[in-house]
């Protein structure tokens, strides 16, 4: 568990440095949201039913726009390919990143 956590504070660690990616993402969350809302148009029986699975594409929307950068730095410098070849759960190092 030492080990997940330490993933997830460099990660954040490296996104805060970088900067601007993050708020990115809430912006276009925020815009996706507003533009399907003003399509649906003003019924409120309609809004009531679809409100959740529209925040929910937004949100996997938004994130697919972070999800490459996730994993750049690490393509990059080679460390993406030790991490693939050492780790014994794999999956639960690309949760860390994707928590970050």
């Amino acid at each position: 568990m030492t080990a997940f956590l330490a993933i997830v504070r460099h990660d954040l660690m490296l996104a805060f440095r970088s900067g601007g990616g993050a708020l990115q993402c809430v912006f276009f969350f925020a815009i996706a949201v507003i533009i399907f809302a003003i399509a649906i148009g003003p019924d409120r029986t309609v809004m009531a039913q679809l409100a959740a699975p529209l925040l929910w594409a937004a949100a996997l929307l938004a994130t697919l726009m972070s999800l490459e950068r996730i994993f750049q730095a690490d393509f990059e410098d080679g460390s993406l390919d030790v991490l693939i070849e050492t780790s014994e759960i794999l999956e639960l190092r690309v949760l860390a990143k994707a928590i970050a």
